[in-house]
């Protein structure tokens, strides 16, 4: 969504002040207000719903997927980003000379450069089993900002330009870099409101060379202040043999923008960079940026509890099942912590239970969906349950397929 720019001078370091692309953010908010703001219930009146015939009331269950209870990394995370983005924009004031050069620059940078310039403004990695929200976490983080702002004026001073905050894009399980760049420019696209329109950039450059679209991707990047960009699903590049080469090459992109990158992936991916040598710039940062979405380890798990309380309080039944210590412990046995399946077993169990008529929730609607909807995965969660496996890729797959974006924390 585009915004128009609405500057402010409160609760902004004072070093910042005076920066537009910084004072059109939203100002830096209290703890407090900020994990409310994370906190996300489904846009939906349930009361309502539930005074609706039966056969009506299965198409608001799927509302729960809405429901977002920040894990406990989330404000630590939210506040890197912040710091990560506020740096970046801090060192590319659009009025300094200096900004005005590096502006008119990306062809010469992108040759001399290397991919593992100090000029990389950070990297932060978001890790975790699948189903376990990490791309959920970010987009949660990242929708408190307006993706696209639109400046005309500054102080009296002409000042016409489109911001770009950020972008998001999932690695190519083809390890295509043509591709890649077609998904950039895209979501590009989709920021400034021009998907598909005959300007638009991935229409100018569907038949480029990749070397032709990095550079051209640079300079429309820079030229809308790009201050983040989202790398999803990284592990995707460890099943092709240029996986490696596609992390250099995000890295040296980003470096030359100045622009920070967050990458989430599974756990498999932490072994790419204990592969890779010379790549000191990326270690550091994963020692520094990286935040994990730990699996619960039992149904006592505080994260584990809020969540069980938080989907409890969502039943479209005519009579809701009591949320209690034996329910919440069979459930997590079903689940074994992964959130996006406790969540696609309380979604689906409702479902289930009014598709057949019942007027209350039971138990054995949720081993009905147990067995039989999560009959593909009962084996590696078996595994899981004994230790024996930690990132099995039936689950990516199935969570795939029934969810998007993955649900629950």
């Amino acid at each position: 969504m585009i915004v128009d720019a609405n500057y402010k001078k409160e609760n902004i370091p004072v070093r910042f002040l005076g920066n537009p692309l910084i004072e059109a953010l939203p100002e830096i908010m209290e703890p407090i207000a900020l994990l409310k703001l994370l906190a996300l219930k489904p846009k939906h009146d349930l009361a309502a719903s539930k005074r609706s015939p039966a056969h009506v009331r299965i198409y608001d269950v799927p509302c729960l997927k809405e429901l977002y209870v920040p894990p406990p990394v989330a404000m630590e995370f939210c506040v890197s980003v912040d710091q990560m983005l506020l740096n970046s924009y801090g060192g590319r004031h659009p009025f300094s000379r200096d900004t005005q050069e590096w502006l008119h620059s990306p062809v010469e940078l992108m040759r001399i450069q290397g991919a593992f310039s100090d000029t990389l403004q950070g990297m932060i990695f978001v890790i975790g089993g699948s189903g376990m929200g990490k791309t959920r976490l970010v987009r949660v983080c990242l929708s408190r900002y307006p993706q696209c702002i639109r400046h005309t004026s500054y102080n009296g001073r002409e000042f016409n330009q489109m911001q770009v905050v950020s972008i998001s894009v999932e690695v190519p399980s083809t390890g295509s870099f043509k591709t890649l760049m077609h998904r950039l420019f895209g979501a590009l696209d989709d920021a400034l409101g021009q998907p598909g329109k005959p300007d638009s950039y991935v229409v100018e450059h569907e038949d480029s060379s990749v070397d032709t679209m990095l550079l051209k991707f640079a300079d429309a990047a820079k030229n809308h202040f790009l201050g983040l960009i989202h790398i999803d699903d990284l592990q995707r590049s460890l099943e092709v043999h240029s996986g490696k080469a596609i992390v250099k090459f995000i890295i040296q992109l980003a470096s030359v923008l100045k622009c920070p990158v967050i990458f989430s992936a599974t756990e498999e991916v932490t072994a790419m960079f204990e592969d890779i040598k010379k790549f000191e710039s990326a270690r550091r940062a994963i020692k520094e940026g990286s935040f994990y979405m730990h699996q619960a380890a039992s149904a006592d798990d505080p994260f584990f509890s809020r969540l069980f309380v938080e989907a409890m309080k969502w039943q479209w039944t005519d009579e809701p099942i009591a949320p209690s210590e034996p329910l919440k412990k069979l459930l997590f046995n079903m689940c074994v912590g992964i959130t996006a399946l406790f969540v696609f077993l309380h979604t689906q169990a409702q479902t289930r239970a009014l598709m057949i008529g019942a007027t209350a929730l039971k138990l054995e609607h949720y081993v009905h969906v147990y067995r039989h909807g999560l009959r593909p995965l009962r084996r590696v969660l078996h595994a899981i349950r004994n230790g024996q496996s930690q990132q099995p890729k039936e689950i990516e797959e199935f969570l795939k397929a029934v969810s998007d974006p993955q649900p629950g924390g």
